[in-house]
């Protein structure tokens, strides 16, 4: 059927269908240097001690992550919010600027923080009162040797704070 069109048409057939594929090519294409997924492990520690969040979850370094938790008795409530935003990097480790809301407790506190590969890293946010928080971050790649060890770590001590 393309044959039977004119010249004109079957150019204008053809252009549309590469550049088709240069969208799709474009839109679709793998990020540069991606690298290796991390782990992100946070908590979030209220001043009398109690634990308000902790979630884990997986993100690609150099990307933004945004962690939203909601109220289990009402979804349409958050928790806990936390965007990472990545900053250049200064060589060794990843800086992400961060912005964290706990309602009741801090609303859009942020700052700057420096990663290092397989250290936790704590961050006090908040007013000096009952309203302090106590924010730990710690992000390593999938194949890191001491991810394993951290995460059963982690969970121990999480759990035995939380009782």
């Amino acid at each position: 059927m393309l044959l039977r069109l004119p010249r004109r048409a079957r150019f204008l057939a053809t252009l549309a269908l590469a550049a088709a594929f240069l969208g799709a090519f474009v839109l679709f294409k793998p990020a540069p240097d991606a690298g290796e997924p991390y782990v992100f492990a946070m908590s979030v520690r209220a001043a009398n001690g109690n634990i308000l969040a902790s979630p884990v979850v997986v993100g690609t370094p150099g990307k933004k992550m945004e962690v939203r938790l909601m109220c289990e008795s009402d979804p349409r409530l958050e928790r806990m919010s936390l965007v990472l935003e990545p900053l250049q990097s200064s060589g060794s480790g990843l800086d992400y600027h961060y912005e964290l809301t706990v309602p009741g407790h801090v609303n859009g506190a942020c700052g700057v923080v420096h990663l290092t590969k397989g250290v936790e890293q704590e961050i006090s946010v908040g007013d000096d009162g009952s309203r302090r928080l106590t924010f730990a971050l710690y992000a390593a790649p999938l194949k890191h040797p001491g991810l394993t060890r951290y995460l059963l770590e982690r969970r121990l001590r999480l759990g035995r704070s939380a009782s």
